[in-house]
């Protein structure tokens, strides 16, 4: 067998140079939302079609990071963020890496409802508190460890109806006594199912795939 290994050297070089190109990340643009809901933004464009997603953090908070968006347009979300905090972000993709960002986040909307927290000092958690108001507007919230709000969505009637976690992504919530929702906390609703005649008024909950 006769290898031509100018050939080769050739071939893997050109790989070699393709797995390494680096993306750049232009047009980076930050959408501030409407108070209904506390999700932000992150718009851009990218010279690869490739895989990318932002990093985020502020001066309290561990390093996070958004979900993956792929193409060379991209809408990314971020949906877990304190009010009236500074936080940087980055672009990544696989080889690459974006200039440092910075933006400060609105403070809550003035609807938001008042509450005073008593935490035992030797209480702790690895994540959030889930909550609903029954005010009008209706308000889902959820807490961190230290009593702060880090997401939030606001409806424009009382939300009195059922509501439960359908997993660490997704929410269920009524908008009718026969309608009901699972909603990403990215804001995007996976489901919606009419249960005509029955009416729901006490529980929702989500087992595997099948909503009890």
């Amino acid at each position: 067998m006769v290898v031509n290994y100018s050939k080769l050297i050739l071939f893997i070089s050109f790989i070699f140079l393709s797995c390494s190109k680096e993306n750049t990340f232009i047009n980076v643009s930050l959408s501030y939302p409407d108070y209904s809901h506390s999700k932000y933004h992150i718009k851009f464009s990218s010279s690869l079609d490739d895989s990318v997603r932002v990093t985020y953090w502020s001066e309290d908070t561990n390093i996070l990071f958004s979900n993956y968006s792929y193409g060379l347009t991209h809408n990314i979300v971020l949906p877990f963020l304190k009010s009236g905090t500074n936080y940087s972000f980055k672009i990544i993709s696989k080889n690459s890496s974006s200039q440092l960002y910075t933006f400060r986040t609105r403070e809550l909307p003035d609807s938001f409802p008042s509450f005073i927290l008593e935490k035992d000092s030797t209480f702790s958690f690895d994540g959030y508190l889930f909550f609903k108001t029954q005010t009008d507007p209706g308000i889902h919230f959820m807490l961190d460890e230290k009593g702060d709000v880090i997401w939030y969505s606001i409806a424009d009637s009382v939300l009195s109806r059922p509501f439960n976690l359908a997993s660490r992504q997704s929410f269920l919530s009524l908008s009718e006594k026969n309608i009901f929702h699972e909603i990403s906390f990215y804001g995007d609703t996976i489901s919606t199912i009419d249960t005509g005649d029955n009416l729901i008024h006490h529980d929702l909950l989500k087992k595997d795939s099948l909503y009890v």
